[in-house]
């Protein structure tokens, strides 16, 4: 949202206060990319999706434009990362990082047992975080079930693939600078 137009609906808009106002940056290249982490153990998954379609083709939805790992298979396409390639590295670096800041903040007889986390690329081989829609515990102290595995307590996720969906919202305004 270009600085006019945030100002417009700050100060100008008729606004139901019923969520959060995020800043929205123009991809490098243009098309939507989102780096996935996959987290157990000492094992970390890494997978980078980039969108077919360029954010600023309006022929298309804003969900379509934006679709990674949400969309239809046929709306992306998977990057593989070479073992070495500095974009593997800065996400497994982050994961490490949300793990061992999130094992801080628990108590003693638990540990982060798996997460899923999600990344937008920026500039360069920055990430920014975007969410964690899969998050789990494991307690240690506790006695083994199910052949021997750790209880594990999911804290945002459930069963179902920990994948973000795309959000379609009605009549954005023109002023807004997504049309």
């Amino acid at each position: 949202m270009r600085q006019e137009a945030l100002r417009d609906f700050l100060f100008n808009r008729h606004k139901v206060y019923n969520g959060v106002l995020q800043a929205y940056d123009v991809p490098p290249g243009g098309r939507a990319s989102v780096v996935r982490a996959l987290k157990s153990g000492t094992l970390t998954t890494v997978e980078h999706r980039i969108a077919n379609a360029h954010v600023a083709n309006r022929r298309l939805p804003v969900a379509e434009r934006c679709a990674t790992f949400d969309g239809q298979a046929h709306a992306s396409r998977l990057v593989e990362l070479q073992p070495q390639a500095s974009l593997r590295r800065a996400a497994t670096r982050a994961a490490a990082s949300i793990e061992a800041h999130l094992n801080a903040l628990l108590p003693a007889q638990y540990r982060v047992h798996s997460f899923c986390a999600y990344f937008a690329p920026t500039d360069g081989v920055d990430l920014r975080f975007l969410l964690c829609p899969d998050l789990r515990i494991a307690r240690l102290d506790g006695a083994l079930v199910d052949g021997g595995r750790v209880p594990t307590l999911a804290l945002c996720g459930d069963d179902r693939p920990s994948t973000p969906r795309c959000l379609l919202y009605t009549s954005p305004s023109p002023r807004d600078g997504l049309l």
